[in-house]
């Protein structure tokens, strides 16, 4: 459900960029994946242009609704996963590295963990920095209430808040 727009203009020169405007307007869009999730995302306003030569910008909003993770947590199944450490292929169009991050993640107090560990209401007030290939959050989320599950003990979450203010890195305090 919902409405999508896309609108602006490309041009290029013998398949080189030489100018990029296009807008993204979303409203009202619901995704939901069976026993995984439930995406809300009330509005997006997202701007992609080129700034100079060979940079671009992706800049805007996006705010989201009533927003689930639902999805229960084998522990079991993590554990094969854990002990194997594998070679990530890192090789990412060069566009990923030549545009930049602008976009500011606004997540009401609507966004649920909602599943086998956790029952957590939480907000977030995020901007997504950095650039298409080494993408940064900045700004912080807020627990508003709930409960863990650890060890079989039931944890109630009085208040809690993750602050993202590294700009090279994402190490939350």
């Amino acid at each position: 459900g919902g409405t999508i727009a896309l609108s602006g203009r490309l041009s290029h020169q013998k398949l080189v960029l030489t100018d990029v405007n296009l807008g993204l307007k979303a409203q009202k869009i619901k995704i939901t994946s069976d026993k995984l999730f439930t995406v809300k995302v009330d509005s997006v306003n997202l701007a992609y242009v080129l700034k100079r030569k060979d940079r671009y910008l992706l800049s805007g909003a996006v705010g989201f609704g009533n927003s689930k993770l639902t999805k229960n947590f084998d522990f079991q199944s993590i554990l094969p996963w854990a002990n194997s450490v594998k070679q990530v292929n890192t090789s990412l169009p060069p566009i990923a590295s030549q545009t930049d991050l602008d976009v500011k993640v606004i997540g009401g107090d609507s966004l649920w963990v909602d599943n086998n560990i956790a029952r957590i209401r939480m907000s977030a007030d995020l901007g997504v920095i950095g650039s298409g290939a080494r993408p940064n959050l900045a700004g912080q989320m807020v627990i508003q209430e709930g409960y863990l599950i650890y060890l079989d003990r039931r944890f109630t979450v009085q208040q809690g808040q993750l602050y993202f203010a590294d700009p090279n890195k994402l190490n939350p305090d």
